[in-house]
Formats: structure tokens, C-alpha cells, sequence
């Protein structure tokens, strides 16, 4: 049990340091929750939801367009508000500021949706285009 708590504690102080951790994990997550949607969740119903599977890729890829439009964004933003804020803060306050944990979520949760989407694509691509698309992947 103690060899567990040591490695929450070295995750926890790697998270606080690495900029790229919570990301990059919650690009794995996205990953993994599409592969759970599509084996574990509901079968398509033609009955309440008749969306073929090239309908869901398209929609899947507009969904991706629209989550990296976001992500220019608040990108920009953020590049601007530093670039405002490099006049009035000290580096050392600049560095703290945009290495908050806010943008760290940010990051991830963008991450998270683009991989989902991503992987989701992966696995639709080798299910016939006339079939229907499973109803919780969109």
C-alpha cells in the first residue's frame, strides 16, 4: 500500500511540474472511453436513430473541425493576455500565471474530445458505410 501512495504522490508532483501530463492523459482517456462506447454501449436502433456510419463520420469530422477552431481560440487569447501581461509581470509571475492548473484543464479537456473523436473515426472506418452508427459515439 505504501508503494501505491508513493506513486499517487510522484504522478500528483509530476502533474503540478509537466505542463503536457494532464493532456497527454486525458488524450488516452478520450481514447479509451470511445473504445468502451463502441463495444460496451447501446446497439444502433433503427426505430429511434438512423444515422449511417458515413452521416457519423461526417459529423464526426465537423465536430473535430469545430473543437480545433475552439482550441485557435483560446490559444490566441492566451497569447495575447501574455503578451499583455509580459509588460506589467515579472517572468517569474508570467511563468506562474500561465502554468496555472486552469490551463493545464483547458488543454485536456480539449485533448480529450479530439482523441475521442479521432478514435471513434478509427473505428468506424472498419464498419460498412451502410450500416448504422452506434447511437452513443456521436
Amino acid at each position: 500500500m505504501r508503494n501505491l501512495r508513493g506513486l499517487i504522490e510522484d504522478f500528483r508532483t509530476v502533474r503540478r511540474e509537466d505542463q503536457a501530463v494532464t493532456p497527454v492523459v486525458a488524450a488516452l482517456g478520450g481514447a479509451a472511453l470511445a473504445f468502451v462506447v463502441e463495444r460496451y454501449g447501446p446497439a444502433p436502433d433503427a426505430a429511434n436513430f438512423t444515422i449511417t456510419i458515413s452521416q457519423a463520420r461526417a459529423s464526426l469530422l465537423s465536430a473535430l473541425a469545430l473543437v480545433f477552431t475552439g482550441l485557435s481560440i483560446v490559444l490566441a487569447l492566451t497569447a495575447l493576455a501574455a503578451g499583455n501581461m509580459a509588460s506589467k509581470l515579472s517572468p517569474r509571475l508570467l511563468r506562474m500565471r500561465l502554468r496555472s492548473g486552469g490551463n493545464k484543464w483547458v488543454l485536456g479537456a480539449f485533448a480529450a474530445t479530439a482523441s475521442f473523436i479521432v478514435s471513434s473515426q478509427i473505428l468506424l472506418r472498419g464498419r460498412p458505410t451502410e450500416g448504422l452508427a452506434p447511437p452513443l459515439m456521436l
